[in-house]
C-alpha cells in the first residue's frame, strides 16, 4: 500500500491532537463569557460552518441503493486490503465501516473518475477536483468551503485525493480533539500562509463570514475590535496562541467545527 508522507502526516496530527486532549476538555474551567464575547466579535466560533445532524441521524453517504455489505472489503478484488484499512484505522479517528461509508460518499461525487478497486497507490493518485468536491451537502453553503478544501489538498489547490478527503472528514469529526481543530481552524483563516491572522486575513474572513456584505468602513471597524480583543502582544496580528486562547473558550466552537458521517 503506497501511503508515502500521508500516512506519516497523519499519525503525526493524530498523536499531536490526542496528547493531553481529553485531561484539557475534563479540567477546562468554566467558559469566560469575556472571552465568549471576543470569539463573537472576531467572527472565530465559525457560525457559518456546515450545521451537525441531528443525534441519532446519520446523512446519507453515497449511493443509497447500495449497502456496506455490498462491498467485499479484503477479497483480492475488493475496494481496499485488509492492511489499507487497518492503516486508515490508525491514523484517522474512524473505524472501517466508517472509512468505507467515506469512500461511498466519495465515490458518488464522480463514479466515472473514482475506480471501486482503490488497492495499492490509487487512494493518493485519484483525485477530484475542488468543483466536485463542493457539491456536497456539507459545504455547499459554507462560504469557506474552497479555504477549507484547500488547506487539506496535497496540491494546495483544493483538489482532494481519497487520503486527503479522509483527512479532512478525520479533523472535521466528532471524534478529533479540540487542539487538532484549533490548528486547523487557524490555517483556514491564514489566508497568506504567514503563521499569524493578519489585517488582509482578517479582512478576507470577515468578508466570508459576511459573504461581502459589509462596507469597507464597516470591516476596517471589526478588524479594528478583533485586534483590540484578540492581540495580547499588541503586534497588530493574532498568532496561534492567541486565537486558540479566544476560540477555546468558545462553546460553539466544537458544536460548529465537525461534520458528522
Amino acid at each position: 500500500m503506497a501511503m508515502n508522507a500521508n500516512k506519516a502526516s497523519r499519525v503525526a496530527r493524530r498523536a499531536a491532537g490526542c496528547r493531553g486532549g481529553r485531561r484539557r476538555e475534563t479540567e477546562r474551567e468554566a467558559v469566560d463569557l469575556r472571552c465568549r464575547r471576543e470569539a463573537a466579535v472576531a467572527g472565530l466560533c465559525i457560525d457559518r460552518w456546515p450545521a451537525a445532524a441531528s443525534p441519532g441521524q446519520r446523512r446519507p453517504m453515497g449511493n443509497s441503493r447500495s449497502s456496506l455489505s455490498d462491498l467485499n472489503l479484503f477479497s483480492k478484488g475488493g475496494v481496499f486490503t485488509r492492511e489499507q484499512l487497518d492503516e486508515y484505522q490508525d491514523c484517522t479517528f474512524f473505524t472501517k465501516k466508517d472509512i468505507l461509508r467515506l469512500y461511498k460518499r466519495f465515490y458518488s461525487l464522480n463514479p466515472s473518475k473514482v475506480p471501486s478497486n482503490m488497492q495499492g497507490n490509487r487512494p493518493s493518485i485519484v483525485t477530484l477536483c475542488f468543483e466536485e468536491v463542493e457539491k456536497m451537502p456539507e459545504l455547499r453553503e459554507n462560504p469557506f468551503r474552497r479555504r477549507i478544501c484547500q488547506v487539506f489538498s496535497e496540491d494546495g489547490c483544493g483538489n482532494l485525493t481519497f487520503d486527503d478527503f479522509l483527512d479532512m472528514f478525520s479533523v472535521l469529526s466528532e471524534m478529533a480533539p479540540l487542539e487538532l481543530k484549533l490548528k486547523y481552524a487557524f490555517r483556514v483563516y491564514d489566508f497568506d500562509g504567514d503563521d499569524q491572522l493578519g489585517h488582509d486575513d482578517l479582512g478576507k474572513m470577515i468578508r466570508c463570514l459576511t459573504r461581502d456584505e459589509l462596507t469597507d468602513e464597516e470591516v476596517e471597524f471589526i478588524i479594528d475590535r478583533i485586534i483590540e480583543e484578540s492581540d495580547l502582544d499588541g503586534d497588530e496580528q493574532i498568532s496561534f496562541p492567541e486565537f486558540e486562547h479566544v476560540v477555546s473558550r468558545s462553546p460553539d466552537f466544537i458544536r460548529t467545527f465537525h461534520i458528522r458521517i
